[in-house]
């Protein structure tokens, strides 16, 4: 049984790189006990008979796998025979020792990038993995537009807690309603044992997004509308898992997909008008804003996107007042539409100005009392 590299980048550039003699199980990432050790996600791997398991995917002896975490890519790959690939790049040790020392008092990613600008003339870059699994592209199954690789270049910012900005805690307050994803641990078995169950891909695509781990959940997403273009929800959390991540051309092309089977579909014109502003296309979105105002003028989801335009523009007073009348009108959404407020008002770059402000603060708490956002401390 082949043992398994694994590979860590930060701006690609190579910072650790080791082989695991995988028996059972092992963690990787941000356990107190992972035997590769990186900021960003805790992953758990298992072999199971001659393959090895993660996050509902299967290396196969020879396969690799690539996971984009932020600044941080993670390349792992099932060694056949016990023979190493030759990983392109090489390892910085002057690099890895600085990256080791900023690991221990908690700041490697703000110190590393420090690192880069004061003592390189490197460009830090996102390398965007291309998503294939393992046997036939999604482009030449005819179905998607490419996962990752030249279309799916970051063209805005990714959507981040900034707290220690604003000194209240808005990330704290949204993850406070997010799903516990216990169902997952079935769902990978599941899968694992039958790699065409949908309901056990979408419980993990689910997941992942829950856990803000967008670039897995879009692969997961992805494959599931592979599978059944007429996937409404899959091709929808698709589009706002790249968004999440900053892809908004790849998001666009998602919602763009949908309005073509559904001209009225509310979700879409949403996710589309906001993707619009975001790239300065302000006509373009000005027309799909008034559809979709037509379709659902009571839909509290068609105020927050006039509040995220609003305040995309600059325009605060009116941001605020659809905030206010979104927030006011909540409990009409689904409980995953419930969350994904929260989770725009707490993480969408669009509201980061907003998030500082008083104001804001006051309107949230208005409503929720107790269970608004709080100072962070």
């Amino acid at each position: 049984m082949g043992d398994l590299s694994v590979r860590v980048e930060l701006h690609g550039q190579l910072v650790e790189d080791h082989v695991l003699p995988l028996v059972h199980v092992a963690r990787i990432g941000e356990a107190a006990n992972a035997a590769v050790g990186f900021p960003g996600a805790d992953i758990a791997i298992s072999r199971v008979g001659r393959q090895i398991h993660f996050r509902g995917r299967v290396l196969e002896e020879g396969d690799s796998e690539s996971l984009s975490l932020g600044a941080i890519t993670v390349h792992l790959h099932h060694i056949a025979g016990g023979v190493r690939p030759e990983w392109a790049g090489s390892l910085d040790r002057r690099f890895f020792l600085v990256a080791v020392v900023v690991v221990l008092v908690g700041s490697w990613l703000e110190a590393a990038r420090a690192w880069l600008e004061v003592e390189t003339d490197w460009v830090p870059t996102t390398a965007l993995v291309d998503r294939i699994d393992g046997r036939e592209s999604s482009v030449r199954l005819g179905v998607l537009e490419p996962l990752g690789g030249e279309g799916a270049l970051e063209d805005g910012p990714q959507h981040l807690a900034d707290d220690h900005r604003t000194g209240t805690g808005w990330y704290r307050w949204y993850r406070h309603v997010v799903p516990v994803g216990d169902s997952a641990v079935g769902a990978t078995e599941r899968l694992a044992l039958d790699p065409s169950d949908a309901s056990a891909r979408r419980i993990i695509a689910q997941v992942l997004y829950d856990a803000e781990e967008h670039e897995d959940a879009l692969w997961h997403f992805g494959r599931l509308v592979q599978r059944d273009a007429t996937d409404h929800r899959s091709r929808v959390q698709m589009a706002r898992s790249a968004r999440r991540l900053g892809r908004h051309e790849e998001e666009m092309r998602g919602y763009r997909t949908l309005l073509a089977a559904d001209p009225l579909s509310p979700d879409a014109l949403a996710g589309l008008s906001t993707a619009l502003v975001r790239m300065g296309r302000l006509d373009e979105a000005a027309v799909l804003l008034d559809d979709l105002q037509a379709v659902a003028p009571m839909w509290p989801y068609t105020d927050l996107t006039l509040a995220t335009v609003a305040a995309l523009k600059g325009q605060d007073p009116l941001a605020l007042a659809a905030i206010d009348r979104a927030m006011d009108a909540r409990k009409q959404l689904s409980q995953d539409l419930q969350v994904e407020l929260r989770r725009d008002l707490a993480l969408d770059p669009a509201f980061a100005r907003l998030r500082g402000d008083p104001r804001l603060i006051s309107l949230v708490n208005r409503h929720l009392g107790a269970a608004g956002p709080r100072p962070v401390r």
